[in-house]
């Protein structure tokens, strides 16, 4: 029995002695995995792949190394990164894989979070441009969600912005969007209306994430807007005239204004000159 068991382990060792023998050169090892040369050299340069220099110079691979090749090619696949990939190489036992993949799982639902949230912005803004373009249906009445307004500038004026409340609204684009409002106190008084500019988010949105303002926002109350997609091709038009235009259409429907002026960031510019905005005015 001793003497079976002797001769059966002599035979495995005599097995993997000749598999350990067999050696494939880059040529070979290359068709082997599906990978160019010059991958080859890449897979040394971050030693994930160590292949032995032979007496003839040529470097030399195993099956060892395919395999090793095949799980780095498959951690990568995942969106695992170059760095982590190695070190799962090298410890892969099945705690550190299941912790980095559920890191890279979060990362994933982060990133279609934000896919998606580009994805409804640009329906959003096409079915808006096309709104204006095509100068039908120009006003409407929508309910519109309260918004935070993070002003950037006093008219022209710049410098009331600061950086580390603005750059929070910037960060959370498209969700968020570049606008420009007109006080409610301005609106009637034409010789001193300005825009001020900014950044701005639903309010709801606002709170869900939990976001300080530090006394920088400002809070728009919308609900029942006019909404009036302004295209009146005439170069000389500006956005005073445009103003005027929904006044005097408010003024018609026995309607009144009763907060600011919100212009979203969509704009239109014609080969004529012309332009085109969208401009949401609070009514009752």
């Amino acid at each position: 029995m001793i003497n079976g068991i002797g001769r059966t382990i002599g035979v495995m060792q005599k097995m993997k002695e000749k598999l350990n023998l067999r050696k494939y050169s880059a040529k070979e090892f290359s068709a082997m995995v599906g990978l160019p040369y010059s991958s080859l050299r890449y897979f040394e340069r971050i030693e994930l792949l160590k292949p032995k220099k032979e007496a003839n110079n040529y470097r030399s691979f195993t099956h060892f190394d395919a395999f090793k090749l095949n799980r780095f090619k498959h951690f990568r696949s995942l969106g695992i990164s170059v760095e982590d990939s190695l070190e799962l190489i090298e410890n892969s036992d099945v705690d550190s894989v299941i912790e980095k993949l559920n890191e890279r799982k979060n990362e994933i639902e982060k990133e279609m979070e934000k896919l998606n949230e580009q994805l409804e912005g640009i329906n959003s803004t096409r079915k808006n441009l096309e709104t204006v373009k095509s100068g039908k249906n120009k006003y409407q009445i929508k309910y519109i969600k309260d918004k935070v307004f993070i002003p950037a500038s006093k008219g022209l004026d710049f410098t009331i912005s600061e950086y580390d409340t603005f750059s929070k609204f910037v960060d959370m684009l498209p969700i968020s969007e570049y606008c420009s409002r007109i006080k409610n106190e301005y609106i009637y008084n034409i010789d001193k209306i300005q825009k001020d500019y900014g950044i701005s988010l639903d309010l709801d949105v606002a709170k869900s994430r939990g976001i300080e303002l530090n006394n920088q926002g400002e809070i728009l109350k919308m609900g029942k807007c006019l909404v009036y997609y302004a295209n009146n091709h005439n170069k000389n038009d500006k956005f005073i005239e445009f103003i005027e235009d929904a006044l005097k259409y408010i003024e018609k429907n026995n309607m009144k204004v009763v907060g600011d002026i919100y212009f979203n960031g969509v704009k239109l510019k014609y080969e004529d000159g012309s332009k085109g905005f969208i401009i949401y005015i609070p009514v009752e």
